[in-house]
């Protein structure tokens, strides 16, 4: 198990404060949180997500997806729509 790395006060959050250990994951915190930039959206509930990986997670969870249901709905013509709210 890798030890995480100590925060950098340098890279923080002017909106809210939060400090991150890299200026990717601040870059990634406020594309996510302050401006909310989607790229996925769950074909259920319309939801977005910035990510597959965020998408897929809320689909088990929320819905109750199993990989079998969400490849059928990929293969049925369903893709992750891009759109910018901003």
């Amino acid at each position: 198990m890798g030890l995480k790395a100590p925060y950098d006060p340098s890279v923080s959050c002017k909106e809210c404060g939060k400090f991150f250990i890299s200026v990717g994951n601040l870059n990634r915190h406020i594309r996510a949180i302050h401006i909310k930039t989607y790229n996925c959206f769950c074909q259920i509930c319309g939801k977005g997500f910035m990510d597959i990986w965020h998408l897929n997670k809320h689909q088990v969870n929320t819905h109750g997806l199993c990989q079998q249901q969400k490849e059928e709905m990929l293969s049925s013509g369903m893709r992750k729509q891009h759109v910018d709210f901003q």
